[in-house]
């Protein structure tokens, strides 16, 4: 149903330390990318269907897909052990999507 993607899901540096660089959510409709430190920038929500190449972020126009995926993101985190600070860093309030 979904498909996520990062730069980077390999700890770094620390055992319990997840990088996770611009993770990515789509379901070949819409596609979420959340932005972190060092790069904090707010989540972008592009129509893919009607914009494939994400020219248009079109999140404030459709908060409801935006959090819809970002809940996916987190049970696909969770459901595959992801450790409790990556969920934490990731959560709706510290990537904007409050």
């Amino acid at each position: 149903d979904y498909s996520v993607t990062a730069w980077t899901v390999a700890p770094q540096h620390q055992k319990e330390l997840v990088f996770c660089r611009r993770p990515t959510i789509t379901d070949n409709e819409w596609t979420l990318i959340l932005f972190e430190e060092p790069q904090p920038e707010p989540p972008a929500l592009y129509h893919t269907k009607s914009d494939p190449e994400h020219q248009h972020n079109v999140i404030s126009e459709n908060k409801d897909e935006a959090k819809r995926l970002h809940t996916a993101l987190i049970d696909f985190l969770r459901t595959h052990d992801a450790p409790d600070s990556a969920i934490v860093r990731l959560s709706a309030a510290n990537v904007g999507l409050v």
